[in-house]
């Protein structure tokens, strides 16, 4: 094959990342737009599962290739000491959290997680609302006392409440 693994390492990480930025985007999507197409969320959070795990897929080649690519030939797909270099590597780090994170999309678009996640939200959001707004003034208070940071508009607004 022209170019070795680097040809088919970079096709692989183009894909992947294609995957990966559709994945993350459609729960972003469901958030901000689920309430004006509820019709059409079952064929929404489908098509993010797919993709998440069809994300899933393409990153674990592309870091599978990056040994590959260490060893300049596709034998080093096959070297366990290659293979554990690239996961002690800053690389190997930035795959795992790929990973992690498809992985959280994946389980929380399957069937039955949005109607959860929606009634849960119904449950903690009044309680979050006031924990953060408690949370805010206590750090507020806590700033202006200890001028740890003596910002103009921290002080201001302490001084307004």
């Amino acid at each position: 094959m022209p170019g070795g693994p680097d040809a088919l390492s970079v096709a692989l990480r183009a894909v992947s990342f294609v995957l990966l930025l559709n994945a993350a985007g459609i729960p972003i999507f469901i958030a901000v737009f689920g309430r004006l197409v509820p019709d059409s969320l079952p064929a929404i959070t489908e098509l993010g599962r797919r993709l998440a795990i069809a994300a899933l897929v393409f990153v674990a080649g592309h870091h599978a290739l990056e040994a590959a690519r260490m060893a300049g030939e596709m034998g080093g797909v096959m070297d366990p000491a290659m293979q554990a270099m690239t996961l002690r590597s800053s690389e190997g780090a930035a795959f795992a959290m790929r990973m992690v994170g498809l992985a959280l999309v994946a389980v929380g678009l399957r069937r039955g997680a949005l109607s959860l996640g929606l009634r849960l939200r119904r449950i903690v959001e009044p309680f979050s609302e006031k924990f953060f707004e408690v949370l805010l003034r206590r750090c507020i208070a806590i700033s202006v006392n200890s001028n740890l940071f003596a910002l103009p508009g921290i002080q201001v607004l302490a001084a307004e409440h």
